[in-house]
């Protein structure tokens, strides 16, 4: 049908927590953190093992999704080289790992989900552009000061997660080519800017971290989430460079029905009597100017 594959996940997912199958934890926003019983993990593990979703040995090379913890992540990697069958590596919490063989993605181009989160790496290879079936890439917490313009080759990439990214100042331009994203979540980082031609994403349903242009670096971007028709989730920042309400608008927040969560947010002062009244009166307005369909 027309419903989008995160209405009809949500579905499953609520079935599941009314089943007792999952178990909500409260700390999350909204009950969407989870786990699961440990009978019921065992089960899965047991009706999976086929798959090598899981195993204890880790010098096997026929692993289709593979998570690797500690020391051994080096070791394991280069075993991991040539493994054809590879669909999911996660690396998360690893920060030993400071970075990936520049050869590594070359040899395992049937990757569909990266995991890199909590790792030490400080760089990412030009050759991630060669997982072209990749859809799933997440960077978050990691040491990147920037990602790699190759990262356009992706053509089937869904979902880019970079939040957390302290050192990352810019995005690549070829961003803007990935016309399949879905998720694109950089919230908490130092970008400067957004790349321009952020409009081509139309498929965006989240967008996590938009950063508003000031005069000094060209044209309003207000205006390039116009066509994003299909948002759901929006967190805009630095609105204090936005010129005024009019300028706000050109967003169409008001046009999007779909959009179900919004913040927005200023750089922060470190003394709110560092605004002049004339200040909080333009981002007041501004504000009213982003205001959602009610």
């Amino acid at each position: 049908g027309d419903r989008a594959i995160e209405d009809v996940a949500d579905d499953y997912y609520k079935e599941l927590m009314d089943r007792n199958l999952l178990q909500a934890v409260p700390d999350y926003f909204e009950d969407w953190g989870c786990r699961m019983h440990d009978v019921v993990r065992e089960l899965a593990l047991y009706v999976s093992q086929h798959k090598h979703l899981y195993h204890q040995d880790a010098s096997t090379a026929r692993h289709r999704h593979l998570t690797i913890v500690g020391e051994v992540a080096s070791t394991v990697l280069e075993i991991n080289k040539k493994n054809e069958c590879l669909r999911a590596l996660l690396l998360s919490k690893n920060p030993s790992i400071k970075s990936i063989p520049s050869d590594f993605f070359g040899k395992v181009r049937c990757l569909r989900v990266l995991d890199l989160t909590y790792t030490g790496i400080e760089s990412l290879t030009d050759s991630v552009g060669c997982l072209v079936h990749l859809r799933f890439l997440n960077v978050s917490f990691t040491e990147l000061d920037e990602l790699p313009e190759s990262i356009q080759n992706l053509r089937n990439l869904q979902t880019l997660k970079a939040n957390g990214c302290k050192f990352l100042h810019r995005l690549p331009k070829g961003l803007v080519r990935l016309h399949k994203l879905t998720h694109l979540s950089i919230a908490d980082t130092q970008l400067d800017k957004m790349p321009i031609g952020l409009e081509e994403l139309k498929s965006l349903h989240t967008l996590y971290g938009f950063v508003a242009n000031d005069e000094n670096q060209g044209d309003n971007n207000m205006k390039e989430l116009w066509n994003l028709t299909q948002l759901r989730r929006l967190t805009m920042h630095k609105l204090e460079a936005v010129a005024d309400k009019a300028q706000a608008e050109e967003a169409g927040l008001k046009n999007k029905s779909d959009l179900k969560y919004l913040r927005l947010s200023c750089t922060r002062k470190t003394n709110r009597n560092q605004l002049e009244d004339p200040e909080i009166q333009k981002i007041e307005e501004v504000f009213e100017g982003l205001l959602p369909p009610s």
